[in-house]
């Protein structure tokens, strides 16, 4: 096996001693007495460690200062990276502010079933800034994915993808902050995977609006899609006898790619104005069971850029 190079790129894979607790900091630099710092690490990958609770306890903060990617995976007891440091009302988050990633760019977490916050609300704007692909599964405690805090400011985030877990809404508002309507644009990203989110309320519980202009690849089931990428418009017609999809006020004008699963509605697309097709390659819709037809007529024309159409088990499909 080749040597480990300058970037000490880090793995702790598939220990199995029943004994650990917290990992130990064999390589670390302690600058200050209550900060640790990994200075060069710019990979670290965590897996497999099922009696792990903390990365480390006692009162520190902590510091990576090039890591770019973060992996953990299938750690079932993991509830927190440092340990005390629940918010007000007690719950604990996978990350507080005592934890620094300024350059973070990829972050993987998968099967975490004890985690129910990934951030605390006390993250200064811009903390998580360079974070380009968040990838969030099988985490069946997890409430909410960001803060407003951090929300509002990922301009380069590329890729989100949140799966099987038990996510009620994918923003969290602020404790304790009078009511203001926010505004959520996401410039960059350009890819949108969002399945199997049973509990999803909403994307945000107060009044909102959300921009996705690069947006190409998107892909969901059940009625997910109705809170993600929707404006507030689009959320009261959910309730109508006859759910739309897409209306002319929600645009996604670089859509290339949509993939529906198991969504509970009779149109995709609405009124004679809508520009969300003209760079669409691929479409597949499955198991939409109250879906009567694909396209109305108006919107055939523009299809223009389509290469890829697949429509499977549709049981209320009556003309495409």
């Amino acid at each position: 096996m080749a040597q480990p190079d300058m970037s000490l790129d880090y793995e702790f894979e598939e220990l199995d001693n029943q004994r650990m607790r917290q990992l130990g900091a064999s390589e670390i630099e302690e600058e200050r007495k209550d900060v640790i710092c990994f200075p060069r690490l710019n990979s670290l990958h965590i897996e497999g460690l099922p009696n792990l609770i903390f990365f480390i306890s006692g009162n520190h903060n902590i510091e990576f200062p090039l890591l770019e990617e973060l992996w953990i995976e299938s750690c079932p007891s993991f509830i927190e990276f440092i340990s005390q440091s629940s918010n007000e009302s007690g719950m604990h988050a996978l990350f507080s502010e005592k934890v620094a990633f300024p350059r973070l760019e990829k972050m993987t977490i998968n099967k975490l079933r004890n985690v129910k916050m990934m951030f605390h609300n006390d993250f200064a704007p811009g903390s998580f800034q360079h974070l380009r692909k968040i990838s969030v599964g099988r985490c069946g405690s997890l409430k909410n994915l960001f803060p407003v805090s951090i929300a509002q400011h990922l301009p380069q985030l590329e890729h989100l993808g949140i799966t099987n877990c038990g996510v009620e809404e994918i923003v969290s508002k602020a404790e304790g902050v009078e009511e203001q309507p926010v505004r959520f644009e996401f410039p960059q990203v350009s890819s949108l995977v969002v399945t199997s989110l049973k509990e999803l309320k909403c994307f945000y519980e107060g009044q909102h609006t959300i921009v996705w202009p690069m947006l190409k690849k998107l892909k969901t089931d059940c009625s997910a899609l109705l809170k993600i990428v929707a404006s507030e418009h689009l959320r009261l017609i959910q309730g109508n006898e006859q759910p739309v999809l897409l209306v002319e006020e929600v645009v996604i004008p670089r859509l290339e790619d949509l993939e529906l699963s198991s969504v509970n509605i009779h149109e995709i697309w609405h009124h004679s104005s809508s520009p969300s097709v003209g760079c669409l390659h691929s479409l597949q819709v499955k198991r939409c069971h109250n879906l009567k037809y694909l396209f109305p007529s108006f919107l055939v024309k523009d299809l223009v850029q389509l290469q890829r159409l697949e429509i499977l088990d549709c049981n209320m499909m009556e003309q495409i």
